[in-house]
């Protein structure tokens, strides 16, 4: 929220499109980002489109020869390549879409070339502010996944706007008008508003852009070129939302870049804007946090309530955050959002067990859910695990008298030879196997949804999410094989609420495709293996029906699967903690 404007009654400029900016090494360097047949494109769109917002090029004054008209040959386009004068300057507009569609985009004429003849031939005097931010936009266009987006919402008096809608009363271009005189009392700047192109026009594929899904503000301070041609504040407003992705700052530190979304919320309507809550880690998130009040604002009256939402992919965000039951807040109950949120079809449909034999978050898709049981053992899949190694003891024993071997047998290994089988046994467990997968791939589809199409891969209706974090509060399990209680008393550790808990994170390109991969290969299995002799305790004496079986041998012990550690605590009631009294950043989404 913006405080203390300007006092002076002469508000700072705010730079039209059609300004110019000189050119400099600023210039220069965003022209280079470029690639050749970018470049090729971008300037061709430049001549097609003679809007008011672009500096036509600069043509030459002389007149055509005589029967030459206005038709040029290739040789004499190739000289205006090479000769970079004003004498070389293509008469009509015509000849000089000619010259770029045809000799310039050819790839023996290097991309320097391409850079002298604007700056020097065609667009001596500079580039229009709108055409800049072309520049920049073009090569984001192309390089989606260039830049990171975080999450912020406009948050709206619910005393003025008792809906909450305030952001439909306003179209872009007027957010635009309003946001330009909000920011002339602090810096002057310039505001590029990417046009969108309409929904009668989107049937050509070739003009369809991820961009088209938001109001895309692009917004720099202005005059010196390297502030004009720098990275700027860009801002991905979801029309009809009051939800903002964000990228870029203003200038050194933050301060320019809250007060420019300060201003944005002033000129949607909004009272304040909602960022995501500080992490406690490092000393200037510790202090932030010290320095919000009951209501989760700071000292300039922002709100910093909301979950933290971040990510590469725009489109991946605007889908999470179209959703009307979406949640960002940790704080949030998740099993309040349907099945199109992200976590893809009954995943998402966990509810929290309160008590009794009802499926809670412990039966989720990270963790085997009940109806999942079955033998752990590697033999399902049809694969008999090999004997470890003997171990030094082993070798000694063999090489001792009879007597000292007949007081601890030899472990024989196990054939891994097809002859070691039978064919019945053989034929028994390859059904076994194929039963197994068949059932690994139901149960992925039943909590993913379908396998797309590996030729189609768009038409995954999973939602693309690069990172899930669980905050679980629940008990650390009694792992006896890592020796916990000869390093510290569990109990006494998961009775203390001051403890740290688990946290866990997943992170990926496509986290949920990665989960559904998974648990189609059957990783949320377990099997078994040798005790290597770090299992001592109170495990020692349960199953004492099978303690001689494994008498003179060494006890197998339950290797788990996928989440691995997390399987031994199901027995636990795994549940999310429950929301504090009076936070209500449930509700911030």
């Amino acid at each position: 929220m913006i405080l203390q404007p300007s006092s002076s009654k002469s508000k700072l400029t705010s730079h039209q499109d059609h300004h110019l900016v000189p050119h400099s090494i600023s210039l220069r360097r965003l022209l280079s980002r470029l690639d050749k047949s970018e470049l090729v494109s971008l300037v061709t769109r430049w001549l097609d489109n003679a809007g008011p917002s672009y500096i036509p090029p600069m043509l030459s004054r002389r007149q055509p020869k005589a029967g030459q008209e206005d038709s040029v040959t290739n040789l004499t386009l190739y000289h205006a390549i090479l000769d970079l004068n004003e004498e070389r300057r293509c008469r009509s507009m015509d000849e000089l879409r000619l010259l770029w569609t045809g000799p310039m985009s050819d790839p023996r004429v290097p991309k320097a070339r391409a850079l002298d003849r604007i700056s020097d031939v065609d667009w001596p005097e500079g580039l229009s502010y709108a055409m800049v931010a072309e520049l920049d936009l073009f090569y984001a266009h192309a390089r989606q996944l260039s830049k990171t987006w975080s999450t912020v919402k406009l948050e709206y008096d619910d005393d003025v706007d008792a809906a909450g809608r305030g952001w439909e009363r306003l179209s872009e271009t007027q957010i635009r008008l309003r946001l330009g005189n909000e920011l002339g009392h602090y810096f002057e700047h310039h505001i590029y508003l990417h046009p969108r192109v309409k929904p009668e026009d989107r049937n050509a594929a070739a003009v369809r852009s991820w961009t088209d899904s938001f109001s895309y503000f692009r917004i720099v301070l202005a005059p010196i070129p390297s502030d004009v041609c720098g990275t700027g504040l860009h801002i991905l407003h979801l029309p009809r939302t009051p939800f903002l992705l964000v990228s870029g700052s203003l200038g050194r530190g933050s301060e320019n870049r809250e007060m420019a979304l300060s201003a944005f919320a002033a000129a949607a309507g909004a009272t304040t804007v909602n960022y995501a809550k500080p992490a406690a880690g490092s000393a200037a998130a510790k202090k932030l946090l010290a320095e919000l009040n009951d209501a989760g604002e700071d000292a300039a009256g922002n709100r910093r309530t909301l979950g933290e939402l971040r990510g590469k992919d725009p489109l991946a965000l605007r889908e999470i955050l179209l959703h009307e039951s979406g949640r960002l807040s940790s704080t949030s109950d998740a099993s309040a959002a349907p099945a199109g949120v992200a976590g893809g079809g009954k995943a998402r449909q966990m509810q929290f067990s309160q008590g009794g034999s009802g499926q809670g978050a412990e039966d989720g898709p990270l963790i085997a859910p009940l109806k999942r049981r079955r033998e752990e053992d590697l033999s399902l899949l049809g694969i008999r695990p090999p004997t470890p190694p003997a171990s030094g003891s082993e070798r000694d024993t063999v090489s001792l008298s009879s007597a000292s071997t007949s007081a601890r047998p030899t472990q024989r290994r196990s054939s891994l030879t097809p002859c070691s089988q039978t064919p019945q046994e053989t034929h028994q467990h390859a059904r076994e196997a194929l039963t197994t997968r068949m059932e690994s791939q139901r149960e992925a589809n039943e909590l993913f949804g379908p396998k797309p199409n590996p030729y189609d891969p768009s038409n995954d209706a999973l939602p693309r999410v690069e990172r899930i974090e669980y905050e679980l509060h629940l008990p650390f399990p009694a792992m006896q094989r890592y020796n916990t209680r000869s390093l510290i008393d569990m109990d006494a550790y998961n009775s203390d609420p001051e403890k740290p808990k688990i946290k866990l994170r997943l992170e990926g390109t496509h986290v949920l495709a990665g989960l559904r991969k998974l648990v189609a290969a059957g990783m949320d299995r377990s099997t078994s293996r040798l005790d290597a002799g770090e299992g001592q305790g109170d495990d020692d004496d349960e199953e004492d029906g099978q303690a001689e079986k494994y008498e003179g041998a060494v006890k197998p012990v339950k290797l788990d699967g996928l989440p691995g550690w997390l399987t031994e605590v199901r027995g636990t009631k795994v549940v999310v903690q429950p929301s504090p009294p009076g936070d209500d950043s449930s509700r911030d989404m």
